[in-house]
């Protein structure tokens, strides 16, 4: 999915979700200190991690 796409927004489905990478989520916030890139990462692997427990709680 990399590319210039646009941050989530609102309830996006789970395919769409899944597939952001570190790198969409850098290229959505434009320009960042180094210093904030690290915490811009952290967001985006908090949020892989999210979706994978949702969808691992949902096939329960």
């Amino acid at each position: 999915m990399h590319g210039m796409q646009p941050p989530v927004r609102g309830p996006p489905g789970d395919d769409e979700a899944a597939r952001l990478e570190q790198q969409d989520i850098l290229d959505a916030l434009g320009g960042l200190p180094e210093g904030a890139r690290h915490c811009a990462l952290l967001a985006a692997n908090a949020l892989k991690a999210a979706i994978e427990s949702f969808k691992n709680r949902r096939a329960e």
